[in-house]
């Protein structure tokens, strides 16, 4: 089990916005290599107008320093897309930890003018559990490039 990034919208949405979301996640999920899991949406009993989704960060038994930088990038490439997509339908998200769990800590929301200071926390927090740096978007995929190669295997 590792810690998985949830994310919710606190709206309802349309057919139509569901529908684009969903298309557009699948997009993501191709075009990337992702180290634990992909953006993905599914159906909530709890919440069924609101576009809910959950994804693992972490895969226990690697090195502590390369899965926490592979979980950082896989996260904030999902606030992002999150981020996008609340400005394009004024959306609202809601982010926490492992929604199933009876506490369901909150991490922050991302509304259309992005990612509240919470969010930001949350993965300055994150990327300071690394020794890889983080602030070059450039070195940063460089560095994944050869850890995802390395860790090639981890599916098998």
């Amino acid at each position: 089990m590792g810690v998985s990034l949830c994310y919710a919208t606190t709206q309802p949405v349309t057919n139509e916005v569901r529908e684009f979301l969903e298309r557009a996640a699948n997009e993501v999920k191709r075009g990337r290599d992702w180290w634990a899991e992909p953006i993905h949406f599914f159906d909530d009993w709890d919440r069924p107008d609101c576009v809910v989704g959950n994804s693992k960060l972490f895969r226990p038994g690697f090195d502590c320093d390369d899965d926490s930088f592979l979980a950082w990038r896989d996260a904030q490439f999902i606030i992002a897309a999150l981020a996008k997509w609340a400005s394009n339908f004024g959306l609202t998200w809601r982010l926490s930890f492992d929604a199933y769990q009876a506490e369901n800590p909150e991490i922050g929301t991302i509304g259309a003018r992005g990612a509240d200071d919470r969010v930001s926390a949350f993965l300055s927090n994150l990327a300071a559990l690394t020794c890889h740096p983080t602030s070059d978007q450039r070195t940063v995929e460089t560095i994944a490039e050869g850890l995802l190669q390395k860790y090639s295997e981890r599916d098998a």
